[in-house]
């Protein structure tokens, strides 16, 4: 690292491909529709200032400004921008901080150089002004890459920087995306079903700031803009009149310090990469909580910010797929680079009577309370709201004990009438306290309906999105009656499938139990067909709204091309799933009425599965309240008994190669994709390690060989991946060099040919630092409390198996056999299986059409002289299935492949114990670690009969 900034090599090979890479993110990023909005918004600064200017390059930019002499052009750059007085440093470790200053004094004291412009001092762009008055006020329709349109309000605002004490930002952040009833979120989507969702953000730098308000909006909305505009500038105007709210103010304040005082660890990387990045404009003794924490209150930075909110220093941008339709040809103009095609005009031209309206509703109290008193809507500002201060913290530390992730949950013994827990079905698991601070507490409860083979398989579209549905009415409705219990700390989320209904509640534990009990209330007024927001059925305008936004959102395709070639995947090999096309057939079909129906079918047909979990700062005895109000909607649904049928969705083992063949699903995009996966089967202990292993190896070796070497795309991996389950060896390629065919091509060159000879020549040594990284991972221990939850909530799913699966993988890589030979027949019996044919299910997307499939004679290259592998190959293609889409009927075709059938829900967590002999660098004193297992058994044995004699005595 030192040596990169003290003497870097500017091989001219990779600094050619390096500027290709930078062409193909950007070509990545045309298509991406934040990215087009934004381009557009700071394509209307002043030409003068940077913030006009494109800011990512492409081939023909690099290539011209460096007039094709690459390898100096980037010397001369690096020597005018990187050197001491323009760099920061940041180191985070365990080491004492006087250990950390000596070794960055020895690496670094050297670093010297940079041009008489490097040494000098940095270039403040407040001058030339980005947005001149003649650049704002205007109203610009934009050909957007989305289905949904939106609507942007960009504000500019004087430079922040300096004002990071008070936060000026997330008060105006708070103000414009209020999720509380009555709110402008509020008023705007549920009352008039004229937007989708609300959100605000603000960016400084020394050119200023650009605020930006953006709306997504419904059909209707999209009718209806200058309504959505009137109400969101009569609301900015009652802000403006009432002024900055005091006490508001300090609710903020106090939940920023609540937060940063009990804000979890971040991972190292980005510790360093935001202390690095804070140095360059915070003062040291603000750099940890600068960016975080309100620590004064300016009421008078806050007014005059409000008074900027203002139609005259605003630009509107209308984003919509449609807007070329409305295009006169004379007025189009395009964005250079990513060829947005857009117009531009005037507010006031465009709005001439409400633009006037708007200033007078921002101007003197008299005429602003006349226009605000003409909103229909008449949204509500947001008040002061209560803020914890005293947290209980005598629970929040987990007991000691060896293992990374501390003590495993208990299974809380219940009875038919369980005066204990108030738990009487299902498994309830608790534990006190986290390993890693926090005076949170986090509950879930999984409640999942067990099902045969055949009844996966046949599960409804409709049933899905109508329990979809059910989850987002439920999310609005909450999010709006607890939004004050949201705010200063809690979360939630409710996740309703046919797979099953999960409930997740997180926070301080004074808030947490009245949440859960409001939570489940709702849902059980809601599928009873009651919305206690309005204390009628669920409103047809609302079910309408969200019905529309979920035809949008299956409609649409603004994502990476490869993140849909691996959902198509995922599709084909998953039971219970289907196509977006598959499903918009199904939600035309699908009412009120139905969401409840759904809902009742599937939790309330009896013989369910219930599992729960809660860690942290809650004493047992306070769970009572909060398991009763779950088993008030459960009713007598629930069982403890063992589930007849599967609780997992099933996955599909082929029995040969699948292929599926399909036109790049998202418009206009030239990528080619080609996933392409090996399926291994069931996890084991070893298959774990083993594929975790192969994984590593693997990846580095096709970055190195299809994304640095060849230049096939920006996007390329490989490594191992997981449905449910079920392991399989996976690599991705997206670009525009090549088509899909070819891509699989290379794929294969890499999976046949190069990672043999790549694990067949590996040195011990490397494989030893393959080996320790894996081990390094295993023993990471957790630095928030989401890790520590989810460690253990994964074999609380299991009905409580596999709790010590972590520490059978960490066996394995000590004394397991993880040498190379091991890898290689492991590798080999993937690649070369006794069969001839692998498992392999390969997804291609083309950006045109369809092309002919490869013919069973067509090899890669590097294969042709190799008899064995071209045979393979030949037979493969022969056998592939080959498939136009991803669909359910499709997952049908490929269980009748001869040999396919459904892989089982079995866990594998115990080792093979056969042993070999450790690795030198891995003996860690094996019999020690058996005796203490051992050791904490018993102690657990020891536990669980004094509990049983507690018990027994309070019986008594």
């Amino acid at each position: 690292f030192k040596d990169m900034l003290t003497d870097p090599l500017f091989n001219s090979d990779f600094v050619e491909k390096e500027v290709h890479a930078v062409d193909s993110e950007h070509q990545k990023n045309i298509q991406d529709p934040d990215e087009r909005i934004y381009s557009t918004i700071v394509g209307l600064a002043n030409p003068l200032s940077p913030v006009s200017r494109f800011h990512t390059g492409n081939l023909e930019t690099l290539h011209n400004s460096m007039k094709g002499n690459w390898t100096e052009s980037i010397r001369a750059w690096f020597s005018d921008h990187y050197c001491p007085p323009r760099m920061a440093l940041a180191t985070y470790g365990s080491e004492a901080l006087s250990a950390q200053l000596q070794r960055v004094q020895r690496l670094f004291s050297e670093l010297r150089g940079g041009s008489r412009k490097c040494q000098g001092p940095r270039r403040s762009w407040r001058e030339p002004t980005a947005y001149t008055p003649d650049r704002l006020g205007k109203f610009v329709e934009v050909v957007g890459s989305s289905p949904e349109p939106q609507l942007v309000l960009s504000f500019f605002l004087p430079d922040l920087r300096k004002d990071f004490k008070s936060q000026p930002l997330a008060y105006l952040k708070y103000l414009l995306e209020f999720g509380g009833e009555r709110g402008l979120l509020a008023s705007l989507r549920d009352e008039s079903s004229l937007i989708r969702s609300l959100s605000a953000d603000g960016q400084s730098d020394s050119t200023g700031c650009l605020f930006v308000v953006s709306m997504v909006l419904s059909g209707s909305g999209l009718q209806n803009i200058s309504t959505i505009l009137d109400e969101t500038f009569a609301y900015l105007g009652a802000a403006r009149q009432r002024g900055a709210d005091e006490e508001l103010y300090k609710s903020l304040q106090n939940v920023s310090r609540l937060r940063w005082n009990w804000s979890s660890p971040s991972p190292g990387v980005e510790v360093v990469e935001s202390l690095a990045e804070a140095q360059m404009r915070l003062p040291p003794d603000a750099l940890l909580s600068g960016d975080a924490v309100v620590e004064e209150i300016d009421l008078h930075l806050v007014k005059t910010l409000l008074r900027d909110l203002n139609p005259d220093n605003c630009n509107v941008f209308l984003v919509d797929p449609d807007a070329a339709k409305r295009f006169r040809p004379e007025d189009v103009k395009t964005l250079p680079f990513y060829g947005v095609n857009y117009t531009i005009r005037s507010l006031k031209s465009v709005f001439p009577n409400r633009f006037l309206a708007w200033e007078k509703g921002l101007g003197p109290a008299p005429t602003a309370m006349a226009f605000a008193a003409s909103s229909p809507l008449k949204p509500e500002l947001p008040r002061t709201f209560k803020v914890q201060s005293d947290i209980r913290t005598d629970l929040m530390a987990a007991a000691t004990s060896d293992s990374i992730y501390g003590e495993d949950p208990k299974m809380l013994q219940r009875k038919a009438t369980d005066t204990a827990t108030g738990f009487s079905e299902g498994r309830l698991w608790y534990r006190q306290g986290w390993v890693s601070s926090s005076p949170e507490m986090k509950i879930r409860f999984l409640i999942r309906p067990p099902r045969t083979e055949d009844a996966w398989e046949h599960t409804s579209p409709s049933q899905r999105l109508s329990l979809e549905l059910l989850s987002v009415v439920f999310e609005e409705i909450c999010s709006e009656k607890f939004y004050e219990l949201l705010t200063p700390g809690a979360t939630y989320s409710l996740l309703l499938r046919p797979e099953g209904l999960q409930l997740t509640v997180a926070g301080f534990p004074t808030l947490v139990p009245a949440l859960i009990t409001g939570l489940l209330s709702e849902l059980q007024k809601l599928t009873s067909g009651i919305s206690s927001s309005s204390d009628e059925a669920l409103p047809s305008k609302r079910f309408e709204r969200l019905k529309e936004a979920q035809d949008v959102r299956l409609r649409s395709y603004t994502d990476m091309p490869v993140s849909y070639a691996v959902a198509d995947r995922n599709l084909l090999l998953t039971s219970s799933l289907h196509s977006p096309e598959e499903q918009v057939i199904a939600l035309q079909t699908i009412d009120e009425l139905e969401l409840t129906r759904s809902f009742n079918q599937t939790f309330k047909a009896g013989g369910l599965s219930v599992d729960a979990l809660s860690m942290g700062n809650l004493a047992e005895g306070d769970l009572k309240n909060i398991t009763k109000s779950l088993s008030d909607l459960l009713g007598t649904s629930a069982t403890a008994e063992a589930p007849k049928g599967r609780l997992e969705v099933p996955i599909v083992s082929p029995g040969g190669p699948v292929e599926l063949r399909r036109v790049n699903p998202r418009p206009n995009d030239p990528n080619s994709v080609a996933v392409v996966s090996l399926v291994y089967g069931e996890a084991t202990v070893e298959s774990r390690i083993l594929l975790g292993l192969l994984g590593r190896i693997l990846g580095q070796l096709a970055f190195d060989e299809l994304r640095t070497r060849q230049q096939l795309g920006y996007v390329v991996s490989a490594g191992e991946a997981k449905l449910g389950n079920i392991q399989l060896l996976s690599t991705v390629v997206q670009g525009t060099a090549k088509g899909a065919d070819d891509l699989e091509k290379a794929i294969d060159e890499v999976l046949l040919k190069l990672m043999p000879e790549r694990l067949a020549s590996i040195e011990d040594s490397e494989l030893d630092n393959y080996r320790l990284a894996l081990k390094t991972d295993l023993n990471q221990p957790p630095t928030n409390v989401e890790d520590e939850f989810e460690h253990f909530w994964s074999p609380v799913r299991l009905s409580g198996d596999c709790f010590h699966l972590h520490d059978e993988m960490i066996a394995v890589l000590e004394d397991g056999d993880t040498s190379k030979e091991a890898l290689l027949k492991f590798y080999n019996d993937l690649m070369f299986p006794p069969s001839g044919v692998r498992k392999k299910v390969v997804v291609k997307y083309f950006p045109d059409s369809v092309p002919a499939a490869p013919g069973a004679d067509e090899v890669p290259t590097l294969l042709k002289g190799d008899e064995k592998l071209f045979k393979q190959l030949s037979d493969e293609r022969k056998l592939t299935l080959q498939l136009a889409e991803a669909t359910s009927e499709a997952r049908a075709q490929i269980l009748k492949q001869a040999g396919a059938k459904f892989f089982s829900e079995d866990n594998h967590c115990g080792r093979n114990r056969r042993r070999r002999g450790a690795p030198a660098f891995l003996q860690v004193g094996q019999q020690q670690h058996r005796h203490q297992q051992q050791q904490k058994q018993q102690e657990q044995d020891h536990q669980e009969q004094q509990q049983q004699q507690q018990q027994q005595q309070q019986q008594q």
